[in-house]
């Protein structure tokens, strides 16, 4: 008669690895942002998690004890990433090529961090109670940050006086969308980059 076969481990078959905590929580949100680009903020949930992590659905709830705590995670870890893209444009240089360089991270961010940029489109369009105001939170925080290079670069004569640089930073902001969506629709790389390269151009010199 045949018997199960043994589960002894051998050496050939190291014992399972367990992860700490922290390794396992920083797993668990990277399979939460993939399943929120999935299915969206609206629907995407712990079982989501559990499959793309391939653990049990109450581990995923062990790191994430509710679904608001989940998405909370996902939203900050997005903000997180959105912020450090613009950090890069904290570097010495003229505020047109401190924008340039953000934009065109940005649009490589769609190859590199495909998910967030798709959990970031969605919540843009996700226009409800507690996900909304956080997106106009960090939105307007983007556009300060914009607002404060072009006046940067008006003062020091990069950028025409005659821009007026809220209106020029929401402009820039405004556009972000178009850019990542021509990447995500497979436009060729050569063809975003000099709309890139126009937009920019036309809000900080006119």
């Amino acid at each position: 008669m045949k018997t199960a076969p043994s589960r002894t481990r051998t050496a050939a078959t190291p014992p399972r690895s367990r992860m700490d905590r922290d390794t396992r929580r920083r797993q668990l949100l990277d399979c939460a942002i993939e399943a929120f680009a999935e299915r969206g903020t609206a629907r995407a949930g712990h079982a989501d998690i559990a499959r793309l992590a391939q653990v049990s659905v109450a581990t995923a709830f062990e790191y994430f004890p509710t679904r608001e705590l989940l998405l909370d995670a996902v939203l900050a870890d997005t903000e997180r990433f959105l912020f450090e893209v613009m950090a890069c444009g904290t570097a010495a240089g003229s505020a047109s090529g401190r924008v340039l360089e953000i934009f065109h991270l940005f649009a490589n961010c769609v190859e590199d961090q495909p998910h967030h940029m798709r959990v970031w489109l969605d919540w843009s369009t996700s226009i409800r109670e507690h996900v909304w105001p956080r997106y106009v939170a960090v939105q307007e925080r983007i556009i300060e940050m914009f607002r404060q290079m072009i006046d940067e670069g008006r003062s020091a004569g990069t950028v025409h006086a005659v821009v007026v640089p809220e209106d020029a930073a929401r402009i820039l902001v405004g556009q972000a969308h178009m850019i990542v969506m021509m990447r995500f629709a497979h436009v060729e790389a050569e063809r975003v980059s000099r709309f890139i390269d126009h937009m920019i151009d036309n809000a900080l010199s006119r």
